[in-house]
C-alpha cells in the first residue's frame, strides 16, 4: 500500500515538474531568453479560440512539444488584443506562433491557426 502511494506521489510531481513555465509578458520572456540562452516562442492567442484552446491543450501539451520548449524555449503567450507586445507581431487570425531569438529577430514565418503536436515538434527543432 504504502509504495502505491509513494509511486502515485512521484508520478504527480514528475507530472508537475514536466509541465513548461508559460510567461505572460513580452519583455519578462526576452529578458530570460537573454540570460537562459534560448529562443522565444511567442503564441499570440484569444481566450475566446478554440483553436488556441487546441493548439495550447493538445499541442502545447505534448510530451515531445514540452521537452523541446524546455530545451531550447522561453514559451510566452499574449492577448492578441493586449497592447502588451510589438506591433509587428499582431495577426488578425490566431493562434499565431513566432520563433524569436533574444535579439528580438524573427526566426521563422509566422505559424498561423492550429498544428498538431508532430508537425510543430518538426517546426520547432530547428
Amino acid at each position: 500500500m504504502i509504495k502505491h502511494i509513494l509511486f502515485i506521489s512521484l508520478s504527480i510531481i514528475i507530472l508537475i515538474a514536466s509541465e513548461v513555465e508559460v510567461i505572460y509578458n513580452y519583455d519578462d520572456a526576452i529578458n530570460l531568453a537573454i540570460k537562459e540562452r534560448k529562443k522565444v516562442l511567442l503564441l499570440i492567442k484569444k481566450d475566446s479560440c478554440q483553436w488556441c484552446k487546441k493548439m495550447i491543450n493538445i499541442t502545447l501539451k505534448d510530451k515531445n512539444v514540452q521537452k523541446l520548449i524546455k530545451d531550447k524555449y522561453i514559451l510566452v503567450f499574449i492577448d492578441r488584443d493586449s497592447s502588451n507586445y510589438p506591433i509587428r507581431f499582431y495577426s488578425k487570425a490566431v493562434p499565431a506562433t513566432f520563433i524569436i531569438d533574444a535579439q528580438k529577430i524573427i526566426e521563422s514565418e509566422m505559424i498561423l491557426g492550429y498544428v498538431d503536436p508532430e508537425r510543430f515538434f518538426n517546426i520547432i527543432k530547428m
